[in-house]
């Protein structure tokens, strides 16, 4: 748990500050430690991106201490904070059978991630939906998970093998608003996508 008082806090920035002229080839291994274990201490630190496979959250995956390479323990002992759990269904033939059958492991996995924070283990960890959650949470001591639409951009990977049916490139890209407004989402919603949540955090 990263909580630290504002006397230390003032005293951390001032330690930090005299490190920024200190030459780390002129430390010791254990100053660079010390000096590492200080500032690992006072920032947010957040992984982007976790998988979690269709069993997560129960008897075969546990959260807390399954053979993974991210699980509660490991994250309190090296100091993450927050993680990014993500859900991800791979792509197969587009078949309204299909994409039934990607909306039901989708949920799987939603649902894995709700029963870890609402479940099995409330009191380690909290699900964030903003950027406010994160902070909340992580001040009050526990494990954050975020998820949720303000944590989501959108990228096309054009010119790098990008391009999807209906958004081949550029000159087509009013049809993701098209189909974000199809399958009901909120103008709000789309701002986000399109852009609010990456010029929120940049």
């Amino acid at each position: 748990m990263k909580l630290l008082s504002i006397p230390f806090c003032v005293v951390l920035l001032l330690a930090m500050i005299g490190c920024a002229d200190t030459d780390p080839a002129q430390m010791s291994e254990a100053d660079l430690r010390a000096t590492s274990e200080v500032i690992h201490d006072a920032v947010l630190t957040i992984d982007s991106h976790h998988d979690i496979s269709f069993n997560f959250a129960t008897e075969a995956v546990d959260p807390l201490n399954g053979v993974r390479q991210v699980n509660l323990q490991n994250m309190r002992a090296g100091g993450l904070d927050v993680g990014f759990l993500n859900v991800f269904v791979r792509q197969t033939e587009r078949t309204p059978e299909n994409y039934a059958q990607a909306k039901t492991d989708a949920m799987t996995k939603f649902d894995a991630i709700h029963r870890m924070a609402d479940e099995m283990y409330p009191h380690l960890i909290d699900l964030a939906y903003s950027a406010d959650d994160v902070e909340r949470i992580h001040s009050s001591g526990k494990l954050v998970a975020a998820i949720g639409i303000d944590h989501v951009g959108l990228s096309s990977d054009f010119d790098g093998g990008g391009g999807i049916v209906d958004w081949f490139d550029a000159g087509e890209t009013f049809n993701v608003t098209l189909e974000l407004v199809r399958r009901g989402n909120s103008r709000d919603d789309i701002e986000r996508l399109w852009g609010g949540n990456l010029l929120r955090v940049w």
